[in-house]
């Protein structure tokens, strides 16, 4: 408790930091990362394998690409397919050498091996994105706060983090195959919506991705929670903690 509440008095000054008109005079996005970035360690700053990373990687490499599309071209040649014989290939369109998407924050999950290694984390499951999140600005402060105008603001701020934070999952999915579900996190300052996307349930998008790598244009297809304010203690986080330390049951079982 003592943790947590000091934790609360830094998100505090953080969140103060961020509404302020001196302090964050252009009301951008990125004054708000340090609040983002304490709640975050809050909340999971009690489970061991979990950590927090600022603008995390989700690198795809060719080579992966290759082999995902090899292993969706071997499956679609078997009878148990299912609906991946119906995916449209792309094979023909020239493909980067890499592609990159960097959430503001991930939640990381690195597991020990059994063994020694020369970085002590397990190579199968080492540095898991589990948690993704996308920071947006909050809505200007010329808007009544509650009114039509702000409320329209902030779910066009919302859609436009929950529309970033998917492609981000589909790059996570391809490089930790190890996952078959990510939690999606989109913020308007001090708001969020959060969506736990299901590797299954996004198949055609995450195949089409595997194949041409454009994300350019693609819209959610699952619900995002309505808005949340931003509160550490709040019972929505006990949904993803608890989900969390069950994967990592999982992975490490």
């Amino acid at each position: 408790m003592q943790a947590l509440n000091i934790f609360q008095n830094k998100l505090t000054h953080a969140m103060d930091k961020a509404y302020c008109s001196i302090w964050n005079e252009r009301n951008i996005e990125h004054n708000w990362y340090e609040a983002w970035n304490t709640a975050l360690m809050a909340i999971f700053f009690d489970i061991p394998q979990a950590g927090v990373a600022p603008q995390k990687s989700l690198d795809v490499s060719r080579r992966l690409l290759d082999e995902r599309v090899a292993e969706l071209d071997n499956n679609n040649n078997n009878d148990d397919a299912g609906n991946l014989s119906d995916t449209p290939s792309h094979a023909t369109i020239p493909a980067p050498d890499r592609v990159e998407r960097f959430p503001d924050f991930a939640v990381t999950l690195t597991l020990e091996p059994e063994g020694e290694n020369e970085c002590r984390v397990s190579h199968a499951v080492g540095d898991s994105a589990a948690v993704l999140v996308e920071v947006k600005k909050y809505v200007s402060r010329h808007l009544d706060v509650g009114g039509a105008r702000f409320m329209n603001s902030m779910a066009n701020l919302l859609r436009e983090a929950e529309t970033d934070v998917y492609a981000q999952a589909l790059h996570a999915f391809v490089r930790h195959p190890h996952l078959t579900s990510i939690w999606a996190i989109g913020t308007c300052g001090p708001w969020w919506s959060g969506a736990l996307i299901e590797r299954q349930n996004i198949a055609v998008e995450l195949n089409d991705f595997i194949r041409d790598t454009n994300t350019q244009g693609l819209m959610p297809r699952i619900a995002f929670s309505g808005a949340v304010m931003l509160n550490i203690q709040d019972e929505s986080w006990e949904e993803i903690r608890q989900w969390l330390v069950d994967l990592v049951g999982a992975l490490a079982g």
